[in-house]
């Protein structure tokens, strides 16, 4: 998290520099703001849905459904008790993703500035915090999207939820804790006349 922050820090710093990148700058803060706005959407519509499912109707067709695959976990009680928790989860993924559009938002009003203000530096930092406040706040949305999928499984029974569980542990991982390979050389080629 940190090398991300510090990278959106000189990102944020070089596009302050001068007018002429701003539209770098609103571009690419356009394209965070598409995404957030995406996640955004895509949330409340699965909490539309999974509230849709929740009525009592719905919620006794998905029991009888899931009954096959794990039928001595499954009551109407704990039907629902699991679709609210999909429901938080879902509600929690809307909020922060909310949170990030509005912090990018902010970010391409405060990227502009006039160059002779006395206070770029303090300018600077506002924007600057104000942009990693929006990367976190896109980063909680998105693990909220990760638990999403075991907790789906697990209408359909806790060994469905352990298995995708354990299946996204290396994926996680590997997004967490990027390495960055060692570059080789390569050996120059003559080039042929």
């Amino acid at each position: 998290i940190n090398a991300e922050y510090m990278g959106k820090s000189s990102w944020v710093r070089k596009m302050m520099k001068s007018n002429k990148n701003a539209i770098i700058a609103i571009q690419t803060l356009r394209h965070s703001i598409l995404s957030c706005a995406l996640m955004a959407s895509s949330s409340l519509m699965l909490l539309a849905f999974m509230l849709g499912t929740l009525s009592k109707n719905e919620g006794e067709r998905l029991q009888h459904l899931a009954v096959s695959f794990d039928p001595f976990a499954w009551s109407a009680i704990s039907v629902h008790l699991k679709l609210c928790i999909l429901c938080m989860d879902a509600l929690m993924a809307f909020g922060m993703s909310l949170q990030s559009l509005r912090d990018h938002t902010h970010v391409s009003y405060m990227v502009y500035f006039d160059e002779e203000d006395p206070e770029h530096e303090t300018r600077f930092m506002q924007a600057s915090y104000v942009l990693q406040r929006g990367t976190l706040s896109w980063m909680v949305a998105v693990r909220m999207y990760h638990i999403m999928f075991p907790l789906t499984m697990w209408l359909f029974g806790s060994s469905f939820f352990v298995f995708t569980s354990l299946l996204q542990i290396p994926f996680l991982y590997s997004v967490d804790f990027m390495h960055i390979k060692q570059k080789t050389e390569l050996p120059l080629v003559d080039a042929v006349e």
